[in-house]
């Protein structure tokens, strides 16, 4: 049977949750001791020796595990990156792609930038809108009642010129 990397993820997502102490554990006998693989033949422990040595080398190469003999390679400890990943509970796939989401890209700060001032000029514009209709609205007031004040003085000069053209021709007549 092949052991390709779809199959070492699926194992080691299973192996990282079935760890019950993150500081001292053997890849072998936990999955073993949960029944995750069947070790009856000698054709199915040569395939989970494969498969436990590749999970091994999976785990140091993403920094999940950590060896604590050297000498045997058989007893790990979880690092801190393997803790997240355990508390993750979603796979190592999902786990790596939420470390390497990545910031915004220059065309989407530049975009965002244009959005805000955009916005901002939009804002500014509907507010001066408002302000000039404000200010319009109090010249019209003034206007009219300057026209209205105008009009009295204009009706008081009318008579005012009224009553003294009357007497310029009342002292032309005598």
């Amino acid at each position: 049977m092949q052991i390709d990397d779809k199959l070492i993820i699926k194992y080691f997502d299973i192996l990282i949750n079935d760890i019950d102490d993150n500081d001292l554990f053997s890849v072998n006998n936990t999955l073993i001791d949960n029944n995750r693989i069947n070790t009856n033949t000698e054709s199915e422990k040569a395939y989970f020796f494969k498969l436990v040595d590749k999970l091994k080398k999976f785990g140091e190469r993403y920094e999940y595990l950590e060896t604590l003999n050297t000498e045997t390679n058989s007893f790990f400890k979880l690092t801190n990156k393997g803790i997240q990943l355990k508390e993750f509970k979603k796979g190592h796939i999902k786990f790596d792609k939420s470390l390497k989401k990545q910031k915004l890209t220059l065309f989407e700060k530049l975009s965002v930038c244009f959005i805000i001032i955009s916005a901002g000029f939009a804002l500014w514009q509907q507010c001066s809108k408002d302000e000039l209709k404000n200010d319009y609205k109090s010249l019209k007031n003034q206007y009219d009642s300057l026209k209205a004040v105008s009009d009295s003085y204009k009706s008081g000069l009318d008579s005012f010129l009224f009553l003294q053209a009357k007497k310029n021709l009342k002292k032309d007549k005598q």
